[in-house]
């Protein structure tokens, strides 16, 4: 026969206990809730069951003892045909599957946690006072979503990022320069740190454009710029040189380029060079290319010179 009536709900029962205090005089105690016969209840007297109707009677909700419970006694009664319903569950009987999806608030969270092997943290990672992720010899290791390793912190506490854009870029040959004229310098990165002039592209998540040879910054921040060139000249006695940092396609920057000049009041061949860095803050797609300028008829020569950076903060 189908079941007539509303559906239960789905809950979880307990006994319910009933403690009493025994002085060694009364025999009569009141019950929370009446029951029919003394086989419906359960009662211990110094944690030893007592036989029903023998040792105890109930009526209703009086409970009547034979014998009056000595005094410091543990005196209890279970109830055996009531029951507390309740939609508490019980330690340690909630899986993960009965947890809705983000239902996990910080609020829930304990505040020192201890996290044992791999966390995935998907979005924003914002970290409040002290977090330790511990792992074998990596202290941390923070991925992005794709699973590239973003930092990782070792067992000696070096912080060690990656994916930072940086590169290496240098001059492959000889470059022969006129005097008075601002030349773009056609630096090229392989891409890895072999020897190739030594150059590099951090994986080429740098933003070097090798056809253009100019550094197209990935990601806003603040970047250290280097340069450095070496030229010779033929037989002028005085010269003025410059390094100039074009940047997004204009060379008026002062604040961008380093100088140097030379005087030894004799005409002959000589060798001379000129280095320096900037700090600079790049928005993404800002460009920086090289280039080079001297009062007289000069070589730029390879691979000593070269224009490298990467990003700071």
């Amino acid at each position: 026969m189908p079941y007539l009536g509303s559906t239960p709900n789905a809950s979880f029962s307990t006994r319910t206990k009933q403690d009493f205090t025994a002085n060694g005089s009364t025999t009569a105690f009141t019950l929370s809730s009446a029951v029919a016969s003394a086989n419906d209840i359960e009662v211990f007297v110094g944690n030893v069951r007592q036989e029903p109707t023998d040792a105890y009677t109930v009526n209703g909700t009086t409970l009547t003892m034979s014998e009056a419970p000595e005094t410091g006694l543990n005196f209890y009664v279970v109830f055996k045909g009531l029951e507390e319903n309740s939609v508490v569950p019980a330690d340690n009987t909630i899986s993960t599957a009965k947890i809705a999806n983000d239902a996990v608030t910080g609020a829930k969270i304990e505040n020192n946690p201890a996290i044992a092997g791999n966390a995935t943290v998907g979005g924003t990672l914002g970290v409040t006072g002290e977090t330790t992720l511990t792992g074998g010899a990596k202290v941390a290791t923070i991925k992005h979503t794709g699973g590239t390793t973003a930092m990782t912190i070792d067992s000696s506490g070096r912080i060690l990022t990656p994916q930072r854009p940086a590169f290496h870029a240098q001059l492959i040959s000889n470059v022969a320069c006129s005097a008075d004229t601002v030349t773009l310098m056609p630096l090229k990165t392989n891409g890895t740190s072999a020897p190739q002039n030594n150059s590099y592209n951090n994986l080429n998540h740098a933003g070097w454009d090798n056809t253009n040879s100019k550094f197209v910054a990935p990601v806003a921040g603040v970047y250290l710029l280097f340069a450095r060139t070496g030229f010779y000249n033929n037989n002028s006695p005085s010269r003025f040189a410059e390094i100039k940092l074009s940047f997004n396609g204009s060379d008026a920057h002062d604040d961008l380029r380093f100088v140097g000049s030379h005087s030894d009041g004799s005409s002959y061949a000589d060798y001379d060079g000129i280095a320096g860095s900037r700090i600079v803050q790049l928005a993404v797609g800002d460009e920086i290319q090289m280039k080079v300028r001297s009062t007289i008829a000069m070589t730029v020569m390879a691979p000593d010179t070269s224009l490298g950076g990467y990003l700071i903060g």
